[in-house]
């Protein structure tokens, strides 16, 4: 039996005419990363094999997809991992072919716009730790949160590689932050005033989602669009419940109807 007990991977999104690189992580029971002897991939759509390819070592695969492959979602990565005692673990993947993807627009001075206590030069700053330190942990905060937002959308059935608009999810993406940097703050430092900003600015996201409304391209590339209307957010397993408990909890009976039309 091989050591791979958890497979890092998110939806690849594989951008037609452009080198794209996608990225597993492969870890052990003890959370410790497991670099493959060898592993093999193939993109494949319900029509047959699109392209093949293999490498070893740690799984990067940068890949330029031709510009006569069909646009679409349906398609999906085989992966082969192969460990030094030559144990093997497929895996799959589930792929999109496509003319762009989106990208977050905010960076950490949006963050301290709305939180000037944020800044690596304030007299008294809101994280008590040094300045390397503070960036590090609001970056990894934007990341976690764009993960949150593309697994949004793409829960509803709306696919983020399609919106257009880019810069409508600015003020999300900054609220959904500073929520996540705050609340994690809480978790170790303790502290009832960074779970109040927290709460707080997980209501203001809450309703810029509310209202949002996004721009899509059609999935053929052409240049017209409509716009869809959001509603409660949804993350993987369900919807916050914005109660008064300090803590993240799911619900599951949250309406379906993001995104239609």
């Amino acid at each position: 039996m091989g050591s791979i007990v958890t497979i890092d991977s998110r939806p690849a999104l594989l951008v037609r005419g452009h080198e794209t690189t996608t990225t597993i992580g492969l870890y052990d029971a003890s959370d410790v990363a497991v670099v493959p002897a060898s592993w093999t991939v193939a993109l494949k759509s319900d029509t047959g094999t699109v392209l093949t390819d293999s490498g070893v070592g740690a799984v990067t695969w940068p890949e330029t997809i031709a510009a006569t492959v069909a646009l679409g979602d349906a398609y999906r990565l085989e992966w082969v991992f192969t460990e030094s005692d030559g144990t093997t673990t497929p895996h799959t993947q589930a792929a999109s072919v496509c003319l762009r993807r989106l990208y977050p627009v905010i960076r950490v001075q949006d963050l301290v716009d709305r939180v000037p206590r944020l800044s690596l030069t304030a007299t008294e700053p809101l994280l008590a730790v040094a300045a390397a330190d503070s960036k590090s942990m609001m970056l990894a905060a934007m990341s976690t949160a764009w993960d949150d937002i593309e697994d949004y959308l793409r829960n509803k059935g709306n696919r983020s590689h399609l919106v257009i608009d880019s810069h409508s999810l600015k003020m999300p993406h900054v609220l959904h932050t500073l929520d996540v940097l705050l609340h994690g703050v809480a978790s170790s430092l303790g502290g009832g005033q960074y779970l109040d900003m927290s709460r707080d600015f997980r209501d203001q996201y809450h309703a810029a989602l509310r209202d949002l409304t996004l721009q899509y391209a059609p999935a053929d590339g052409t240049t017209s669009g409509r716009r869809r209307q959001a509603s409660v957010p949804i993350f993987t397993g369900g919807a916050w419940d914005v109660s008064k408990d300090d803590r993240y909890r799911y619900q599951d009976d949250v309406p379906s109807t993001w995104g239609t039309t």
